[in-house]
């Protein structure tokens, strides 16, 4: 390695590429560009003239044009990583003589490329829109609007490409993406009717961005997920066309029992999926969303459809423009219309005084810790070569015995591989763990009695005693977590509440554990509290498993169901709902819950650790695995619907946020956040943050009854229907007069 003082001048040094374009192969780049274009533009005859065999073929063919400038993208991206557009490619990659020519045939054809692609997305979206009925609104004509968003394209096509390569190959797959999804709904709607796609497309467009972050871990199972949730909403919007046919008058009512009904059943079909349901959407209006202490999350979303479809009965009426539409179709439109705000305006007056008269008190002062680490499926998912070199490593133990295997390990070339491994995983962890505990020290003199580390910041066993841990490594590591802890509980004379994995067999004193197979036996994702003297006080093991992070639903019999997580091992969830307790400094007790990961979400599992006596919640979670943007929002505005159902606060610390506190009331008091050129950030950030919790002894109704309200919305969506139908005296007044 040279030494700094050697170092050439910075005029000497000379960049080469390390591969070569020709003028041909940047010519044949441009071409194609344009022959994608044509491509594209002929996609909506296609659809039309040839049906779906026509749009398979036509993408098959895209996608090989599209594939062979790819294939050049990367060579050239790879020598030359910061270069910005298709101009500045040719640019770099040229010398003085060809670099004219071929830089500015290559900026033509994209421009070319680029303005076909706008002008045809404008075009086919905006059509596709207007015969949804949805554009009635805009102000100009549209061939007017379809000029307007082709330039916004064209404008956004300028701005990444002068970005650079990262940006363009970003938005270049975001758009792809978006064009084959309208493009496929189009052709598909051509086919099979576009009224019957409408609910289906409503939810793919709530859906697939909704729960983007999870193709960070897996696509397979994001798609699969927006598809599953997408079919409530197409049962939403079938429900919805069956209640306006057959009750005229009130179906508006009836949509939202049934949109609160399906909400609950989706909360609750197998383990549950209770996410991104609409009443989260008021997380900021905290009079409205007062009205969750007593029906939950489900009388937000109630108020929310119920005005909705209101409005929608009355621009319905109006719209038929009918000389006989004032009669009483359109004035029951108008009175659902007015209920539905007065209604709503009702819950939002109403639970701004509620919100006023909730009654709290200060208790202990809690601290948290965001470490901001960014977690990869790779870490807990070893490689196939060390799988491999385990399983050997394992076989040749076996064969030879432990102690022949001890004088031989070192000659093997799998056990140096599994040990050079081991040392690096078990080096990151202690890393995590130093950094954990020197962020805790900032916390240093506030008054902590309780410090929560976020989920699984410990990724070695603290519920055995060290000598029962059969890993060198992770024994050292074990150990030096707990020295750890016990300085900082000594320092600080505060408890210790830490996520850590826990192996349940080996509680019992049963040591034999499969490390490197396709799952580990009797593990367990848990919350382990510790006192100020470093010892043992308690422990939580989660117990609501997340489908394809934790476990595969129904594996043993679907066992394709696999491929849709790179997760393959399975954990083994907790039976109780464990309440700790707290000392604090002036000789009372409080007791608390703690919730790990997701377990927050799920309504009627917060329900129980409160009428089992917890105080307050703590929220351990760890959502480092998702890179896009919108899940730690997501989760925290969840939060804040358990905090108001229950009347307690909720604690969150989060790996990389957002960790806050929630009083009862919905409010985040505190917050860890950070100042940076000019923006504050509260996700991916590193912190620690302390506050004292805010205690409220209310017990509210949703506490004490559940969801009463939301399987009452179920119950009568079903019945109210069935009823009518059967009912002799719908039928009564439709018989035809016999003849004399």
């Amino acid at each position: 390695m040279a030494r700094a003082g050697n170092n050439p001048p910075k005029a000497q040094i000379a960049t080469e590429l390390s591969r070569e374009l020709t003028l041909f192969q940047l010519t044949m780049m441009g071409v194609g560009m344009m022959i994608g274009a044509g491509v594209f533009l002929g996609i909506g005859n296609a659809i039309g003239i040839a049906g779906p065999g026509g749009l398979i073929l036509t993408f098959t063919l895209n996608t090989l044009l599209a594939l062979i400038a790819a294939m050049a993208y990367a060579e050239l991206s790879s020598a030359v990583p910061k270069a910005g557009g298709a101009y500045n490619f040719a640019r770099i990659a040229f010398g003085r003589g060809p670099s004219f020519l071929g830089g500015w045939i290559q900026w033509f054809a994209s421009a070319v490329a680029g303005s076909a692609y706008a002008l045809v997305f404008s075009v086919y979206t905006l059509g596709f829109l207007d015969q949804l009925g949805l554009l009635g609104w805009l102000p100009v004509p549209l061939a007017v609007a379809e000029k307007i968003v082709a330039v916004a394209v064209i404008l956004a096509f300028v701005y990444v490409n002068y970005r650079g390569v990262s940006e363009t190959g970003k938005a270049g797959a975001l758009l792809a993406l978006g064009q084959t999804c309208i493009l496929g709904v189009i052709g598909v709607a051509g086919v099979a009717g576009l009224r019957r796609l409408c609910g289906a497309v409503a939810g793919l467009v709530a859906y697939l961005p909704g729960l983007f972050w999870l193709s960070s871990v897996t696509v397979g199972g994001w798609i699969g997920l927006a598809l599953y949730v997408s079919a409530y909403l197409v049962s939403a919007g079938l429900l919805v066309r069956l209640f306006h046919r057959r009750f005229r008058r009130a179906w508006p009512l009836l949509a939202a029992m049934a949109w609160v009904g399906l909400e609950l059943v989706r909360g609750r079909f197998a383990t549950g999926f209770p996410y991104l349901l609409y009443g989260y959407t008021q997380h900021r209006f905290i009079a409205l969303i007062q009205l969750a202490a007593l029906t939950g999350v489900y009388g937000v979303s109630f108020v929310l459809v119920f005005l909705n479809a209101a409005l929608a009965c009355v621009v319905l009426e109006i719209s038929k423009g009918r000389p006989d539409s004032r009669s009483s179709g359109r004035k029951w439109a108008l009175l659902a219309a007015s209920v539905a705000i007065a209604a709503v305006g009702l819950c939002a007056l109403g639970g701004g005084a509620v919100a006023a008269r909730v009654s709290m008190r200060q208790g202990p002062v809690v601290g948290v810790v965001q470490q901001n680490i960014p977690r990869v499926v790779s870490e807990l998912v070893p490689p196939a070569d060390i799988i491999e070199a385990g399983a050997r490593v394992r076989e040749l133990r076996e064969a030879l015995g432990p102690q022949m295997f001890d004088m031989v390990k070192e000659s093997t070339e799998e056990y140096r591989k599994l040990d050079a491994y081991d040392a690096k995983v078990y080096g990151r962890i202690r890393d995590e763990i130093e950094k954990a505990a020197r962020l805790s020290e900032l916390l240093q003199g506030q008054g902590l009695r309780l410090l929560v580390w976020p989920e699984t910041t410990v990724s070695v066993p603290l519920n055995i005693a060290p000598n029962l841990n059969p890993d060198e490594r992770s024994r050292d590591v074990q150990q030096f977590t707990l020295r750890t802890l016990r300085r900082l509980g000594e320092s600080m004379d505060c408890y210790m509440l830490v996520g850590a994995p826990t192996l349940f067999a080996l509680s019992a004193g049963y040591v034999e554990h499969v490390r490197y197979g396709t799952t580990v036996k009797d593990f367990g994702n848990s919350a382990l509290m510790f006192t100020p003297q470093g010892e043992f006080a308690g422990r939580y093991d989660k117990m609501h498993l997340v489908p394809f992070g934790e476990y595969v639903p129904l594996r043993q019999y679907l066992p394709f169901l696999q491929k849709f997580t790179p997760m393959t091992r399975s954990i083994t969830p907790g039976t109780e709902a464990v309440i700790f307790t707290l000392p604090t400094r002036q000789g009372q007790v409080v007791r608390f819950g703690a919730l790990i990961c997701y377990e927050d979400v799920v309504p009627e599992l917060v329900r129980l650790f409160r009428l089992k006596g917890a105080q307050f919640l703590v929220n351990l979670t760890d959502e480092g695995w998702y890179r896009p943007a919108g899940e730690l929002r997501q989760h925290a505005a969840m939060a804040v619907f358990r905090a108001v159902e229950t009347r307690t606060t909720v604690v969150r610390a989060a790996n990389t946020g957002i960790s806050c506190f929630i009083n009862p009331r919905g409010e985040v008091y505190a917050l860890v956040q950070k100042a940076e050129g000019g923006r504050t950030h509260i996700r991916n950030v590193e912190g620690a943050l302390s506050a004292p919790i805010q205690l409220c002894d209310q017990l509210t109704p949703y506490t004490r009854y559940g969801d009463v309200f939301a399987w009452a919305c179920l119950v009568l969506a079903v019945a109210l229907p069935m009823v009518r139908r059967f009912s002799p005296s719908v039928h009564r007044g439709t018989r035809r007069p016999t003849q004399p």
